[in-house]
């Protein structure tokens, strides 16, 4: 991986799973700041409330699939509409008993750029950072 990212968001609902995605991002050293949301709704409000502060958007949201309050795709959905993903990256997490993403893809205009199984590996994390995000230019 070949930069540090300012700030990513993790939306999910399970606390063992934020826990050890938390551990596995400072593990890395991949962010500056790791931010956690507990479903979609939370993360829809603290996306909205930096919006009308003119604050930094995260590079990176990991968004869990199946959260109560408002799922994944529900987040999408209203993100998406209200323009607050513009700026960032959006990984699904997913159970690996899920097979694939094609068989829970919801009818959604914005799309994950990515898909990860949990828990997260942390050579997974960095090919798709890697592949989404570019390298910051040199100063």
């Amino acid at each position: 991986m070949s930069a540090r990212l300012r700030e990513i968001l993790v939306v999910d609902d399970n606390v063992a799973d934020t826990f050890l995605h938390r551990e596995t991002l400072q593990t890395m050293c991949v962010a500056d700041c790791i931010v956690e949301a507990p479903h979609g709704q939370a993360a829809l409000e603290l996306l909205t409330e930096r919006r009308a502060h003119a604050a930094a958007l995260p590079e990176l949201i990991l968004l869990d699939v199946n959260m109560p309050v408002m799922d994944g795709w529900e987040f999408l959905n209203q993100a998406g509409a209200d323009k607050l993903l513009d700026q960032s990256a959006i990984v699904m997490l997913r159970a690996t008993s899920i097979l694939s993403p094609q068989s829970i893809q919801a009818d959604t205009p914005r799309q994950p750029d990515a898909w990860l199984d949990k828990p997260l590996e942390a050579a997974a994390v960095t090919r798709v950072i890697d592949a989404l995000l570019p390298p910051p230019a040199a100063a």
